[in-house]
C-alpha cells in the first residue's frame, strides 16, 4: 500500500470512531465500507472491520457485526476488544453460552495474560454473567486486580 493510501485509510478510520462516538453510526459504517473498497483484502488495517462490527451491531445488524468480526479476528487475532464485542452481539443473538465460552477461550489462547481474563470476565458481566465473570477474574492474577 502506497503511504498516501495508509494514511488516507488511517484518516478515514480516526473519523468513522469519531462518527461512532457521536453515535452516527450509518455514517461511520457508510465511510469505512468506502475505505475497504478501496483498499485490497491483505492490505486492510487493523480496526477497520473492528468499528464496521461496532456500527453495524449498534444499528442491530448483528449477523453483519458478527462477520465483520470474525474478520477482524482473522487477520489481527490479537485484537481481543473484538472477541469481547463479538461476544456480546452473540449473547444478543441469544447464541448458547458455550458459544459464547469458546470465543472467550479463544481470546486468551490468542492473548494469555491477565488483561485478556479480566477483559473476558468484565464482558461476562457486562451480560450479566456474574457466575461466569468470577471463573475468569480467578485466573487474572491477584497484584492485577
Amino acid at each position: 500500500m502506497s503511504g498516501d493510501r495508509g494514511a488516507e485509510l488511517s484518516a478515514a478510520l480516526l473519523r468513522a470512531e469519531v462518527l461512532v462516538r457521536r453515535e452516527r453510526f450509518a455514517d461511520a459504517l457508510a465511510l469505512l465500507d468506502a475505505a475497504k473498497r478501496g483498499v485490497a483484502e491483505r492490505d486492510l488495517a487493523p480496526d477497520l472491520d473492528f468499528l464496521r462490527g461496532d456500527a453495524l451491531a449498534r444499528l442491530g445488524r448483528y449477523p453483519e457485526a458478527q462477520a465483520a468480526f470474525e474478520a477482524e479476528i482473522r487477520r489481527f487475532p490479537r485484537n481481543t476488544q473484538t472477541y469481547s464485542r463479538l461476544a456480546i452481539v452473540l449473547g444478543l443473538e441469544h447464541r448458547p453460552i458455550r458459544e459464547i465460552d469458546r470465543l472467550l477461550e479463544a481470546m486468551y489462547a490468542a492473548v494469555p495474560t491477565s488483561q485478556t481474563a479480566e477483559l473476558a470476565s468484565n464482558t461476562l458481566k457486562s451480560m450479566g454473567d456474574a457466575q461466569g465473570a468470577s471463573r475468569w477474574l480467578r485466573r487474572a492474577p491477584p497484584a492485577s486486580r
